[in-house]
This record gives structure tokens, sequence and C-alpha cells, in this order.
């Protein structure tokens, strides 16, 4: 899965979960 995208793309949509994910863990931790 994803072998097609490029590499970059894929550690961009990587990182950006990565942003969204603790954003809402820091969220809620409040």
């Amino acid at each position: 899965m994803g072998a097609e995208l490029p590499q970059a793309l894929n550690d961009a949509v990587f990182f950006y979960l990565v942003r969204f994910a603790a954003r809402c863990e820091a969220r809620y931790d409040r």
C-alpha cells in the first residue's frame, strides 16, 4: 500500500497525521 506514491509525498502525509494526532492529544489533555 502506498508503493505507487513518491517517498516525499508519503513522508509528508505521515508527518501531517502525526501532527494531527499530537494536536488532538494535546487538546484532550487539557
